[in-house]
Parts: C-alpha cells; sequence; structure tokens
C-alpha cells in the first residue's frame, strides 16, 4: 500500500455512511491481506476514521501474526477471538521454550533499518541477498539534524526510509548471525541505523559508529550516571 498526498485525501466526513471501514474492529480482515482482495477486485473509494488507519496494522502485527497463528484471518477465529489479537509480546515470550526461542533467533527475521533514501535500492539488494523476505515494509521520514544517537551525518536535516523485514527468510542455508552481521555492515557503512528493539551483533566499537553518543555519554558524566545506571550497549548488545 502507498499513501501520498495524490493517492489519498483527509475528510471530516464520507460522503456516505456505506463508505466508511472501520478496520481497527477487531473481526475485520487483517489489512494486509484486505488489501490483497482490493488489488484482485480493481479499485474502490472508502473512508477510514484516524485512530483504525494508525492501528491498521496492529491486529495483524503487521504480517507477523499469520507466522504465529496461521488460521487467524479466518472469519470464524476473527469473530471468536478476534478481539485477543494481538496477544502481548510479553505473553508470547513467557510461553516459548527453548526450541521456539532458538527457531526463531535462527529462523526467522524481525529487522528494521533507517536508511538515507538515497541509499534505498542499495539496502533492497542486501535484504535481497541475505534475507529474501517479503513483503517489506517502507516508510520514508524527515530524520532532524538535533544532538542525540539517531541524526544524519551530514549537517542538515535528511529524508530516510525505515526498511522493515518480519519473516521466514527465503534464502537457502540461512545463516541468521552471517546475514545480520553483512546488513549491519553495510547500513553503517551507509550512515544508517539499526533499530535496536531487534537483535543485534555489533560490537562496542561498531555501536559508537552507528550511533552518535557524544551527548548521550556526556550526560551521564554530568549527572553521575555512569556507575549508577547500565549502559545503552549494555542493555541491547548482544557482545555486552
Amino acid at each position: 500500500m502507498f499513501w501520498s498526498g495524490d493517492a489519498g485525501t483527509y475528510s471530516d466526513a464520507p460522503k456516505a455512511a456505506s463508505a466508511i471501514n472501520r478496520i481497527g474492529q477487531f473481526w475485520k480482515p487483517w489489512f494486509y491481506k484486505y488489501l490483497e482482495t482490493i488489488q484482485s477486485t480493481g479499485s474502490c473509494t472508502e473512508y477510514i476514521p484516524l485512530r483504525d488507519y494508525y492501528h491498521r496494522h496492529t491486529s495483524g502485527m503487521f504480517w507477523e501474526m499469520e507466522e504465529i497463528i496461521p488460521f487467524g484471518n479466518h472469519p470464524v477465529f476473527r469473530f471468536a477471538c478476534g478481539w485477543l489479537m494481538p496477544p502481548k509480546a510479553s505473553l508470547l515470550k513467557l510461553t516459548q521454550g527453548k526450541t521456539i526461542k532458538r527457531l526463531y533467533e535462527e529462523k526467522h527475521v524481525i529487522q528494521d533499518m533507517f536508511m538515507p533514501v538515497d541509499t534505498l535500492s542499495e539496502i533492497l539488494e542486501v535484504f535481497e541477498e541475505q534475507f529474501k523476505v517479503y513483503p517489506l515494509w517502507l516508510c520514508p521520514f524527515k530524520l532532524p539534524q538535533n544532538p542525540g544517537l539517531v541524526h544524519p551525518k551530514q549537517d542538515k536535516t535528511m529524508m530516510y526510509v525505515d526498511v522493515g523485514a518480519y519473516s521466514v527468510p527465503k534464502v537457502e542455508n540461512f545463516q541468521a548471525k552471517k546475514a545480520l552481521k553483512c546488513v549491519e555492515h553495510f547500513v553503517c557503512k551507509k550512515d544508517g541505523f539499526q533499530m535496536l528493539y531487534a537483535d543485534n551483533t555489533l560490537t562496542r566499537e561498531e555501536f559508537g559508529e552507528m550511533f552518535d553518543r557524544e551527548l548521550y555519554d556526556n550526560v551521564r558524566e554530568r549527572y553521575g550516571c555512569v556507575n549508577a545506571f547500565p549502559d545503552v550497549y549494555d542493555k541491547v548488545g548482544r557482545h555486552a
């Protein structure tokens, strides 16, 4: 799905009540599956409440829920249990055994990379080579030149794009750590950023190269946090 000023407009009220699609209701199909039906039947015009639009991917966790509950988009399941979706991540982790956890680590990709928009074609090729995961999440945004861990290396606000991959990789003989390391190396070389909710293989030095620690370290030093609180890398780095 693409959203732009030319393809969609904001409206205070629909022309007809029947044109409203409240896609946030629990019995509604997963949004990306709904888009597939539109693609196969042709175009349509409808009105989506703003809150529903913001949460259009919530019930299906983008397209991850199909991997967790393959029958989750079935109408019977949606009407009976759709109000339970999506399950809390903490609950999923609580019910994970060692085998399932290892399976996710070795045979599953959940990654978001923030890349300068002029490197989009290159990062897509890298994702294809290392992950071969589709569909991909592409979300352009402005990254301001403000102090902090994440800002453009150039001294100006720049357009970036979030490239997200969430699924089972289709690469033959997939090696998770090796593939992720290749992607991280490319992202760092092109002045991109890896989102730290996901697994990473960054060393402490690589982390410092990818993220600007100057302000962060100054604040920790100024307010006596160095010995009081763990470093951000120690919270997210596998090598810590």
